[in-house]
């Protein structure tokens, strides 16, 4: 057995993908927290070599040796940029980045001259003027990564090319989305499956049974799943229904701009002033005004101070109501008892050519179930689903309609639609976009 196997790439670590006589390696932390820090930009200055940090903050960059006499920079959004001469680092290991948050609050709020919910029906009323007027297009790096019960479950990775409709303008068309490439790992893949092996033998033996009285009624013989199996799988369908369309299209700041009540089911305070370059950016946080607990954070908003334009938004969601009452009975009905289900979903935009259209989004979800065996003691599943879409490349207006090819669909999930390895020429173009990254040992 191989003592590390590596399974992952990350989402969006670049690097040179050119000759390179020289490579700088490290991680970048939050000095505060000693949390990671992902997407933080690495770049040599004046230069178009650079790159993002991956999910746990690591970065590894390709340069040539005439390069050794630049500066390396570091830079993200609300914390002090970082600068370090390239010939004066201790290149024979990984550096050890700690960058400090520049973010200031005065007497623990920010004054202003308005209410926080007065700044965003502000922000609704500028949209047609910051956001894209035409269609763009954006080659999009998703990854989905699966952990249940706290250990690696599932990983799926595409490459996609996406039309998408401007933000507000109704061009007659709709947005439209081209696999590239898919690829899929799982937790059999790298030797260590979840199955309970005496649990696992008893249901094989059981569902045996049931295949051979199905062969001898001309039924179908259906496929043995494991508990973890038939959950994810239910998962599948109500992630395809929170598609990558629906993120990209931007849904949920688009229902803020069509009914400003929606502002009313939160309220509002005012969070930090960031910096990013000479722009400041207003945080404002969201609560939920239905909890008696309404210092509980459930979201917030970035906006650019001067236009008032979307820079993020970042929103929990915890489902209640006769919906949701529904949604745990009919779980009940398949034996299954919920206990919770945390949803979170974040937009981030970038301005290109005068406009913002979408960076990165995600889609996260946690939930705890019992599989209830009503002879046994029951199973306790913890699953969480984290599904992130960061943009490679961009072309604002756009110049393919991306018609043809293998186009995702709005109602399947992408495991079902295609097979791991589809396309895998393709991760070749990206040899210096997509960086390696380890992110378990066996």
């Amino acid at each position: 057995m191989k003592s590390i196997l590596v399974i992952c790439y990350l989402i969006a670590g670049v690097w040179c993908a050119s000759s390179q006589d020289l490579v700088i390696s490290g991680k970048v932390t939050d000095v505060a927290t000693k949390e990671a820090m992902p997407y933080v930009q690495v770049n040599v200055l004046g230069t178009s070599k650079g790159c993002l940090t991956n999910a746990e903050g690591e970065f590894e960059l390709g340069i040539r040796l005439e390069m050794t006499n630049d500066t390396l920079q570091f830079l993200f959004m609300g914390f002090k940029s970082m600068k370090m001469k390239i010939d004066q680092l201790e290149l024979n290991e990984p550096l050890k980045i700690q960058m400090e948050s520049n973010a200031f609050q005065l007497d623990e709020v920010i004054v202003t001259p308005h209410p926080p919910v007065y700044y965003l029906r502000q922000s609704m009323k500028v949209l047609p003027e910051y956001y894209s007027s035409s269609t763009f297009n954006s080659v999009v790096f998703s990854r989905e990564l699966v952990k249940i019960n706290g250990e690696f479950y599932s990983l799926s990775e595409a490459l996609l090319k996406g039309y998408f409709q401007p933000f507000l303008t109704n061009t007659g068309d709709t947005s439209r989305i081209k696999v590239l490439a898919y690829r899929q790992f799982s937790n059999k893949d790298v030797g260590k499956p979840l199955i309970d092996e005496k649990k696992s033998a008893k249901r094989v033996k059981k569902e045996e049974k049931k295949n051979v009285k199905r062969v001898k009624k001309g039924e179908d013989v259906e496929e043995v799943k494991s508990d973890e199996e038939e959950m994810y799988e239910t998962f599948k369908a109500f992630f395809a229904s929170l598609s990558v369309h629906n993120l990209w299209d931007s849904t949920l700041i688009r229902s803020f701009y069509k009914d400003s009540a929606s502002f009313d089911e939160s309220y509002y305070t005012q969070g930090r002033m960031l910096h990013e370059g000479d722009k400041q950016i207003m945080e404002i946080r969201m609560h939920n005004k239905k909890k008696e607990d309404k210092s509980a954070q459930t979201g917030h908003i970035l906006l650019d101070y001067e236009s008032l334009a979307f820079r993020e938004l970042q929103v929990e969601v915890s489902p209640s109501g006769a919906g949701w009452v529904a949604a745990k009975t009919a779980l009940l009905l398949f034996g299954y008892k919920i206990h919770y289900l945390i949803a979170d979903i974040t937009y981030r935009y970038k301005e290109e050519n005068g406009t913002y259209i979408p960076s990165h989004t995600s889609f996260s979800i946690k939930a705890s179930f019992e599989k209830i065996h009503w002879f046994n003691s029951n199973d306790v599943f913890n699953i969480e689903i984290n599904t992130d879409n960061v943009v490679l490349e961009s072309a604002n207006p756009a110049d393919d309609l991306c018609i043809g090819g293998t186009q995702l669909s709005k109602k399947k999930h992408i495991s079902d639609q295609l097979k791991s390895g589809f396309g895998a020429s393709e991760w070749n173009k990206y040899k210096g976009v997509i960086k390696p990254e380890t992110v378990f040992s066996k």
